[in-house]
């Protein structure tokens, strides 16, 4: 245990996974599901480590939203609550509240 905690190897790992998200998302080999893992990736290292500024963009668009309810929609017709319950969290981390209502669903930033 004499490297408890090496930060510039911690750094230099979490600096590499964002170039290879960044080159997986910008050559579109990913689906949205996986798109919503790397996020949530990024976000993990985020949280320990706070380095990554992950609040900067913390706004999604409005296209991006409806993707991610559609997406939910799918899941939720497919009995997959368990990513429906996900892509919500995810939704609502970025500030997303989501309505299900008689109606269809609804959405509104917090």
């Amino acid at each position: 245990m004499a490297d408890d905690l090496n930060i510039s190897k911690a750094l230099a790992v979490v600096f590499e996974s964002v170039k290879q998200i960044n080159s997986l998302l910008d050559t579109n080999q990913s689906d949205s599901k996986q798109r919503i893992e790397y996020i949530q990736i990024l976000a993990y290292f985020d949280r320990i480590l706070g380095v990554l500024n992950f609040e900067s963009k913390k706004d999604l668009l409005d296209s991006e939203i409806d993707s991610l309810i559609e997406e939910r929609q799918i899941a939720r017709k497919n009995k997959d609550f368990a990513r429906s319950d996900a892509i919500r969290d995810q939704l609502l981390a970025q500030g997303i509240l989501i309505e299900d209502t008689k109606e269809g669903i609804r959405w509104r930033k917090k």
